[in-house]
């Protein structure tokens, strides 16, 4: 096979491959928005009498406009589980997107944006917690101010497969590597080449499935 084909399947694989990270446990709902008006607000409030019902489809906009948002989640005893949620549009680093701090309880956890929609709720498998995020909508990022419009897009349960995640990344990595490869360097077949032997050891008949990862 030439280089120029192993390459292409390589990358359809490792995007295929991105689909069995996460195994889906439960889409998260009851969440519940307040708006922020001063911006000001460092942590979650306590008094949640004016808030609004939001569901993943609501569309929401402004520009540099804070909110809150707020669900309460029963976790199952299970490891590796992920919390994956997306706010609406990214601009991958820059201002136009939305961004979030998530709190557990009250307590600061991890930052939210279009690059980082999955956190890590393994320490409370077993427990009941309430998951609340600072949502701020981005600004225009340059040239005339105007509002950005965001759709809830995901909020889901997830427990993570780790040598499928690992498997991943390791071969996004590699395949990113050969990308900017020069054709003339001598590792270049020999590292796409290893990286196919591993892929035919699934069995993508059934990808996803007990069978897929043994």
């Amino acid at each position: 096979m030439s280089m120029f084909y192993l390459r292409d399947k390589l990358t359809a694989r490792v995007k295929e491959l991105a689909n069995y990270r996460l195994t889906l446990v439960c889409p998260i709902t009851g969440w519940l928005w307040l708006d922020d008006p001063t911006g000001v607000e460092k942590y979650p409030p306590s008094d949640w009498t004016l808030a609004s019902n939001f569901a993943v489809g609501d569309e929401w906009k402004g520009r540099d406009r804070y909110a809150w948002v707020k669900a309460t989640i029963a976790l199952p005893d299970q490891p590796e589980l992920y919390v994956v949620l997306d706010f609406g549009k990214s601009d991958g680093g820059y201002l136009s997107g939305f961004e979030g701090l998530l709190f557990i309880d009250g307590v600061i956890v991890q930052g939210v944006d279009g690059n980082h929609m999955e956190v890590n709720l393994t320490a409370w498998r077993g427990r009941t917690v309430v998951v609340a995020v600072r949502l701020w909508s981005g600004i225009e990022g340059g040239g005339v101010p105007k509002e950005l419009h965001h759709r809830f897009q995901q909020a889901s349960l997830m427990q993570r497969n780790p040598e499928c995640d690992d498997l991943y990344y390791l071969s996004n990595m590699l395949v990113q590597t050969l990308a900017v490869l020069p054709e003339s360097d001598p590792t270049r077949y020999p590292l796409a080449q290893a990286l196919d032997d591993a892929f035919m050891t699934l069995d993508w008949r059934a990808p996803g499935s007990h069978a897929f990862f043994c």
